[in-house]
């Protein structure tokens, strides 16, 4: 019986580290931008365009590079306060360890419908 209790204790050990980088990671994705401040964006986090089509979104950024979501991985949402992104420059900020979601966070709810365009 005292060789499966130490064989229990001897694989906990590694999965607690496991835990412990994993929410690390996790940590680090969600900074990426900068404590939250989305006033000054660069230009890989700023969106230029989002195109929704057959379940996924196409969300272009200003470096010129395209990022394809699908479509329950992308949350919309809006940051009016100070801290929030410019009228106009609507910010994609990764929140997936492996940059499978993402929020891009608008201004106003009107800017919703000017960046959000459905292709066939």
């Amino acid at each position: 019986m005292a060789d499966m209790s130490t064989g229990m204790t001897l694989a906990v050990g590694p999965i607690l580290v496991l835990v412990m980088i994993l929410l690390f990671l996790g940590i680090l994705a969600w900074r990426q931008v900068g404590d939250g401040n989305l006033t000054a964006i660069d230009p890989a986090h700023r969106v230029q365009a989002i195109s929704y089509c057959r379940g996924s979104y196409c969300v272009a950024t200003a470096d010129g590079h395209t990022h394809t979501f699908e479509e329950r991985h992308l949350r919309l949402i809006v940051d009016s306060s100070e801290s929030g992104p410019p009228s106009g420059a609507p910010a994609l900020v990764n929140v997936g360890m492996v940059e499978d979601h993402a929020d891009v966070i608008f201004a106003a709810f009107e800017e919703i419908s000017s960046f959000v365009k459905q292709e066939r």
